[in-house]
């Protein structure tokens, strides 16, 4: 017996070209045992270049239906990551209520080729993600160029499960399903999704019952949001998505659910971490008597909002009843079983540490002390020029407060850079700075320095204009009005600054949008901290994070009362000299242990709460005197599977400063090399995708994609532990059955339906 599931594909014209070929030789050596042919032909076909896009069609196999009932079956998938680019459903609103894509972290549900699955089941033990809905008639939809959902092998989503919600039974000879369009190319981007669903209740007899829900971004990175659905029943008459700024709501989008529910495309909107966003359902009850609960029957009622976004990492995140349900380690997210792994130099060529032996004129590093990430795909770079900051950088033999230098370097100290090759794209910054230390980039764009020189936090452009100066010009102090020593900014999404200060402050210092003076952070008396170093925020989390380097800890402060909340002791690893924050809102921490044998620099992921153990902990091989660091996503060659974290590391040495790249590399990946430079620089991605996304998606049906190959469709139906298996079948069967398809795909004048298979 051969169980397949019920899987459409179909010939395009190189294919069927193939094929026809394959039905000349037939005639040609018909002497030949039909065995032979079929294997030749099969042959041809896999060593013929693969279609880069490919179609498969999922359609419910048969099964008793009557009533009200939920679906699902699994959707074959080949044995290579895939990407999903677009969704073409093939239903209708008088058939079907509506139909759910989800994608399993691991296997589905059922090994069986049809289940029912109201509620649960659709899954198996490990999570799962909606990827796409549709309802009323909805039309098709296509994601971005250069987007697409991570799936398959190597992928976070290992495994698709159609879902198909059947009001009143299931008609005679029903095909309701979906048409995915897949393509195994690398993309620069990640589709990911914003879900929201709530549990409540329905008075009867109101015109208006609002049921909100909301939520805080997490994460490192912004998501742009290309396309949203939403879903009630009956009674809901408007969902809406407000983003909230403290007490006022600025509306996103706003849609009937009693309208087609496919995915309508919007402008590019972007979400930043730590902004909170609230999704709202009206009902009108007037037409009901009784109370009308949150369920899965059409007796029912649902308050759904799905968004979809793109971003270079996948973002996944669930709301339910205003409380984040993420995978941290799921789709873009860090596993703690990676292997951190260095980038190879044939792909990473920043500047080079400046030496005797660099040509005049061509750009180099001094001592270098600050990287950050910066927007569409850069990365910005703080080093000192010809300084290094020793003891003769300040009085007293280096331990005072004032400098000893009279000048600013007279040298562009910004650098920014192309995140994925290291190529410099722009510079500036000479005559402003005497000894940098530190630098944050702003949701706007600018650049913020901090000197510890001129004890001052400077603001520029991005272009490099001067824009806003904290502190006091080459003054130190201990008020209000002055800084001593500080390290490195943190800014909030309203523009709130925090500064960390520093080397002879043990404090951090809260600012306004305009520079004013707010508040002070500090450890309860006695205790302070010995040298606050870096800082960061996670405004979901409501918390600042400070790393108090030489006491070797990172603490956690309230944000909004700077109450104390416990610490994370890193001794082990070293002194923390960074910390970042990273997918999902996890916290991470650079460290030196510089007494230690070899002095080793660590990267550590700390637990979810102060005092937690570390979640992960990896040396960084080959650094000396990692000072800070910077979390981008890998390269575009490195998507093949699930996107890895790149983790880029600043020295400073006095001499040979390096600037060092590592990959956090999930199991079974590995660091493949691109010499022909196939793909895209990051910055060169991002300027395609903003141009792409400029204007809204167009809802228009779907074009004919190239269909699945034969050496992958043989695969994704026989091949795939999640798919249907072959067992037993005697070889001439099996020549058969595969002479009598491939004849049938290579008939040139005839449009092929769907080959629905259930047992033969």
């Amino acid at each position: 017996m051969i169980q397949l599931l019920r899987v459409s594909f179909r010939a395009d014209t190189t294919t069927r070209d193939r094929l026809g070929s394959g039905r000349q030789a037939c005639q040609s050596v018909h002497e030949l045992p039909a065995l032979l042919v079929v294997l030749a032909t099969l042959h041809a076909l896999q060593a013929a270049p693969e279609d880069s896009q490919k179609s498969v069609e999922v359609h419910i196999p048969e099964h008793p239906a009557e009533g009200e009932i939920y679906l699902c079956t699994r959707v074959p998938l080949p044995n290579v990551p895939q990407r999903l680019v677009a969704i073409e459903p093939l239903s209708k609103q008088d058939v079907v209520h509506h139909m759910i894509l989800y994608g399993c972290a691991t296997t589905a549900g059922s090994s069986e080729p049809v289940w029912e699955c109201i509620g649960h089941g659709v899954c198996g033990s490990a999570g799962q993600q909606v990827l796409y809905g549709w309802g009323k008639d909805a039309p098709a939809m296509s994601l971005p160029p250069g987007v697409g959902f991570h799936v398959g092998e190597g992928s976070a989503i290992h495994s698709l499960v159609l879902q198909v919600h059947y009001l009143n039974g299931r008609p005679a000879g029903d095909t309701s399903g979906v048409r995915l369009s897949m393509t195994s190319e690398h993309m620069p981007f990640a589709a990911g999704m914003l879900m929201y669903a709530s549990a409540f209740s329905i008075p009867p007899g109101r015109p208006s019952t609002e049921v909100p829900n909301h939520c805080c971004i997490s994460g490192f990175e912004p998501a742009h949001g290309f396309a949203f659905r939403v879903h009630t029943h009956a009674l809901g008459r408007s969902v809406w998505l407000d983003k909230l700024d403290g007490d006022r709501k600025a509306r996103m989008v706003e849609y009937s659910p009693q309208l087609p529910q496919g995915f309508t495309p919007v402008n590019n909107m972007t979400f930043w971490p730590g902004e909170t966003l609230e999704a709202t359902c009206d009902y009108d009850s007037r037409s009901v008597s009784h109370v009308v609960r949150a369920g899965s029957t059409h007796h029912d009622e649902m308050c759904n909002l799905y968004f979809m976004m793109w971003t270079e990492m996948p973002i996944f995140l669930s709301c339910y009843n205003h409380a984040r349900d993420v995978s941290h380690h799921g789709p873009g997210g860090i596993p703690t079983s990676a292997t951190l792994q260095r980038e190879s130099d044939a792909h990473w060529a920043p500047p080079q540490p400046r030496s005797a032996a660099t040509p005049a004129g061509e750009v180099s590093f001094g001592q270098l002390s600050g990287v950050a990430k910066g927007h569409n795909g850069t990365l910005w770079v703080l080093h000192r020029g010809p300084r290094i900051w020793d003891s003769q950088s300040f009085a007293d033999n280096g331990v005072g407060e004032r400098t000893q230098y009279d000048s600013a370097v007279e040298e562009d100290v910004l650098l920014q850079l192309d995140q994925d090759t290291g190529e410099v794209l722009a510079k500036w910054g000479k005559g402003d700075l005497y000894l940098p230390h530190m630098m944050t980039v702003d949701r706007e764009g600018s650049v913020w320095a901090v000197d510890v020189a001129l004890h001052q936090v400077v603001k520029y452009s991005s272009a490099g204009r001067k824009l806003l100066e904290l502190g006091v010009h080459l003054q130190p102090g201990h008020d209000d009005e002055h800084f001593c020593k500080p390290t490195q900014v943190a800014l909030s999404n309203s523009g709130t600054v925090y500064v960390s200060d520093g080397y002879c402050n043990s404090r951090v210092q809260e600012f306004g949008p305009d520079g004013s003076y707010r508040g002070t952070f500090q450890l309860p008396l006695p205790d302070k901290m010995q040298t606050p170093h870096s800082l960061t925020l996670d405004e979901c989390g409501e918390a600042l994070y400070v790393a108090d380097r030489e006491g070797a800890k990172v603490h956690s402060f309230n944000l909004r009362t700077r109450q104390y909340q416990g610490s994370w002791n890193l001794q082990k690893e070293g002194k923390v000299y960074a910390i970042a924050i990273g997918p999902y809102g996890l916290l991470l921490a650079l460290c030196w242990d510089r007494d230690g044998s070899g002095s080793p620099g660590h990267l550590v992921l700390l637990g979810r709460a102060p005092g937690e153990a570390h979640a992960g902990v990896w040396q960084l091989q080959g650094a000396q005197a990692p000072h800070d660091f910077a979390l981008v996503a890998a390269p575009v060659r490195l998507a093949g599977r699930e996107r890895p974290l790149a983790v880029v590391v600043a020295e400073s040495r006095p001499q040979g400063s390096r600037l060092l790249k590592y990959l956090l590399m999930p199991p079974g990946s590995e660091l493949t090399s691109d010499p022909a430079n196939r793909y895209p620089s990051a910055s060169t991605s991002w300027q395609q995708i903003l141009a792409a996304t400029a204007k809204p998606i167009p809802q228009a049906r779907l074009p004919q994609t190239a269909p699945m190959n034969m050496s992958d469709a043989r695969a994704s139906l026989g091949y795939n532990e999640s798919d249907a298996v072959l067992v037993s079948i005697p070889l001439a069967v099996l020549a058969l059955v595969l002479v009598t398809l491939l004849w049938r795909l290579a008939a040139p004048a005839v449009e092929e339906d769907p080959v629905h298979m259930s047992s033969l």
